[in-house]
């Protein structure tokens, strides 16, 4: 499968998680998790985006996941997954589908996601016992594929509960004890990183407000293709940050500070 080029969006100063997440990636910390607490417009996916970059330059494959994006629930987030890593990664958890069905499966005529959606759209105790044993076959086979790869799960706030549940019961858990996975998860809240099965292999970040002046002075220099006007200096965009807090009751969005100094360095250029 040829390799998909990346292009890098720059931020504004998440140094401090990027250097976190490439330690975490080259193996230089114990934590196999990284946990990224953000409220909106702090930027927690354009960090994920320099996150699958970072992979990609290291050689690792990296599989983002937008939670707010499975409304079909577990099956179509272990279908994304199974179709990102392909079927012959996957030999217990088909066959343990084949055993629920009675051998009724059919890869070539099915999607994995109908056969999922067969197994389990069954009575609720019923049903229980079989996602158990489905669970069990998946990531037995997940965690037995010898390729380092990374998981960016995104929205993890606006998961279903049962949904929750799996990424901090099972999927978490998967991390343990090995090095081939890193997992990410990324949200308005995130799961508990006190976990009594997997704290200890994780590492929780809040991303703040950026609002030093020296940082978005070093950000504009990065995405500016033909160099700064002359007369644009880091004064410029100190003053552009003081009057953005002055019109801002809370802590300045990311978004906006680009927006407004995209807006000055147009006007400075005319």
């Amino acid at each position: 499968m040829p390799k998909k080029v990346l292009t890098l969006r720059p931020i504004a100063n998440r140094k401090p998680e990027l250097e976190i997440f490439t330690q975490i990636l080259r193996g230089s910390r114990i934590q196999r998790i990284l946990l990224i607490k953000a409220s909106a417009g702090l930027g927690k996916t354009e960090l994920l985006q320099e996150f699958k970059v970072e992979s990609f330059l290291n050689d690792i494959r990296a599989i983002s996941i937008d939670l707010k994006r499975t409304e079909q629930g577990i099956p179509f987030f272990l279908k994304s997954i199974y179709q990102e890593l392909e079927q012959e990664n996957f030999q217990q958890f088909t066959n343990c589908l084949s055993s629920i069905l009675g051998g009724q499966i059919n890869l070539e005529s099915e999607t994995i996601l109908e056969i999922l959606e067969n197994a389990l759209n069954v009575d609720t105790n019923l049903r229980k016992t079989r996602f158990e044993r489905v669970k069990k076959a998946f990531f037995t086979d997940l965690k037995a594929i010898s390729k380092p790869m990374v998981f960016l799960i995104d929205t993890f706030d606006q998961a279903e509960s049962e949904m929750k549940g799996l990424i901090e019961e099972d999927f978490l858990k998967a991390a343990v004890g090995g090095h081939q996975l890193v997992i990410v998860v990324a949200g308005r809240e995130v799961p508990d990183h006190n976990n009594i099965e997997w704290g200890e292999c994780s590492h929780f970040s809040e991303l703040q407000a950026i609002e030093k002046p020296e940082d978005w002075y070093d950000y504009i220099i990065t995405v500016t293709e033909n160099g700064l006007p002359r007369d644009f200096d880091l004064s410029a965009v100190r003053a552009a940050i003081l009057m953005l807090k002055s019109m801002m009751m809370k802590p300045l969005n990311p978004l906006l500070v680009r927006t407004k100094l995209d807006t000055v360095l147009k006007r400075w250029q005319k």
